[in-house]
């Protein structure tokens, strides 16, 4: 059901489940469904949920971005991507990072591919905190994940005048 030979699924048939399911429980909801995180990665890379004609599926990292302790920390995962492989640049409130993840085995075969493979690149929003041009951003690369830190300058204590 909704799958062709050799397991690959019947993207017809999806968009036209989804359309079915949108009319029973409203557009809203599986645009809700469709935004979380790990949803648009699987979309995007896995072979069940290509388009018609689509090109090869972009590489996007997951990220986690954490606040503690006077930073911000920018996790990005890029397993088997060698640290020259990746270019970091930040603009406007913005981080970019852009590279290439290249195979393991060029040339093989693949029988099952859930790893990502191909160029990227991603740009995410920084929160207000890291916009200031004040703040030191450094990085590091350890095991697949690019650590970001990003400094945040603590804004001054001022004094409010009580009327």
């Amino acid at each position: 059901m909704g799958t062709k030979a050799g397991g690959e699924m019947d993207n017809e048939k999806i968009g036209k489940w989804l359309e079915i399911a949108k009319q029973f429980a409203g557009g809203e909801f599986w645009s809700d469904i469709f935004e979380q995180p790990g949803v648009k990665q699987m979309m995007g890379t896995s072979s069940s949920f290509k388009g018609a004609g689509a090109a090869k599926p972009a590489l996007l990292p997951m990220v986690d971005m954490l606040q503690a302790d006077g930073e911000i920390v920018v996790l990005i995962d890029l397993p088997g991507v060698a640290k020259e492989q990746v270019e970091l640049s930040a603009a406007a409130g913005v981080l970019y990072v852009k590279g290439t993840a290249r195979p393991l085995f060029p040339g093989a075969e693949p029988l099952l591919k859930e790893r990502l493979s191909g160029e990227f690149e991603r740009a995410i929003r920084l929160p207000e905190a890291a916009n200031d041009p004040a703040a030191r951003i450094t990085a590091s690369y350890y095991e697949g994940v690019l650590v970001v830190r990003i400094a945040v300058p603590e804004a001054p204590r001022r004094s409010i005048r009580i009327e």
